[in-house]
């Protein structure tokens, strides 16, 4: 009952942030209305895992795509760790969350790499669809055509937004070297239209699976010749998998033929 109250005390909230020490401290906006932590806990706790895998896989001069970005933690901490000569662009479909990765994105510096949003959903076609507004917070926030989780507690609203292709964001934006997945149950749509991302560009992918795009994502993935692991297990301890897992690490393997 207290979680449904700060729920709804939640809605539209904004607080002022900071990454922990080594990122810099970079400030950045967030909103409760995506993780009840954000009221009670530093970044650095609530976002612990996020953190982990910027510092292990964004390096100096990355290009790095965060596709459901939400408020925005891995895309700062990336332009953070790629600097100046990296390149980080934040894809968010809610008009509420991109206006705060645009604040956000005021506050970095000179050091920091350029950071771009694109305010859209990632979908296999581009066009028009619509984003369910889930009730109990944005982060599990669904497109048309996915089926909402557990944790989405209903839609509070709908909205008409911009859908884009990953293939076609490619010829936009800078090809990336590492892409962050995070759109509940849009996996494997995203994923149907990657197909020049998956073939030609090849980059790292860290993705959120959900239970019923898991077979669909482990094909995908598989016949463009990624292998796949837990992304949260420790480095060393890391095993190759023969399903996606709920945080899955996809690494390219050798490049396709043809």
């Amino acid at each position: 009952m207290l979680r449904r109250v700060l729920e709804r005390l939640s809605r539209d909230v904004v607080l002022r942030r900071a990454l922990p020490a080594e990122f810099h401290g970079q400030s950045l906006y967030v909103s409760p209305d995506v993780r009840l932590a954000y009221f009670l806990q530093s970044v650095g706790r609530a976002e612990r895992r996020l953190l982990e895998w910027a510092k292990e896989w964004v390096g100096p001069g990355e290009s790095v795509w965060a596709i459901g970005a939400d408020c925005g933690v891995f895309a700062m901490a990336a332009a953070v760790r790629s600097g100046a000569t990296g390149r980080v662009l934040a894809i968010e479909p809610d008009p509420f969350l991109a206006g705060l990765l645009r604040r956000s994105a005021e506050q970095l510096g000179a050091p920091d790499a350029r950071f771009d949003v694109l305010q859209a959903a990632v979908a296999e076609n581009p066009g028009r669809t619509t984003l369910h507004v889930a009730r109990r917070g944005r982060a599990a926030s669904w497109l048309a055509g996915s089926a909402p989780s557990a944790r989405a507690g209903g839609a509070r609203s709908r909205v008409e937004v911009e859908a884009v292709t990953l293939d076609g964001v490619l010829e936009r934006f800078a090809p990336p070297t590492v892409v962050r997945i995070d759109v509940p149950g849009s996996e494997a749509s995203l994923l149907r239209g990657a197909a020049r991302l998956l073939g030609e560009v090849r980059p790292t992918l860290l993705l959120e699976v959900s239970t019923s795009s898991r077979v669909e994502v482990t094909r995908q993935l598989t016949s463009n010749s990624y292998q796949l692991f837990d992304a949260r297990m420790n480095p060393g301890d890391r095993l190759r998998l023969d399903t996606a897992v709920a945080d899955t690490l996809a690494l390219p393997g050798r490049p396709l033929s043809g």
